[in-house]
């Protein structure tokens, strides 16, 4: 009888520990869509940007007359 009812405890103990592995391999197998979905939404916006939205280093940055803008002087 003993034995049965520890046998009992541990299943109740695997069952209540059952969400939180469920919920792990969910997020496992989620963060790579996730990524994914990251890095096609970022590539996306980089498409649509406008072209004076180039990414161009501070110091080579022009103001709106054309004169260069030197950070570093």
């Amino acid at each position: 009888m003993n034995e049965l009812e520890q046998q009992v405890r541990d299943y109740e103990t695997l069952l209540s520990e059952l969400p939180d592995l469920f919920e792990r391999k969910f997020q496992q197998r989620l963060e790579p869509l996730l990524e994914r979905y990251r890095l096609l939404a970022q590539a996306q916006h980089l498409m649509a940007a406008p072209p004076e939205a180039e990414i161009v280093p501070l110091a080579l940055r022009t103001d709106r007359q054309g004169q260069r803008n030197n950070i570093a002087a």
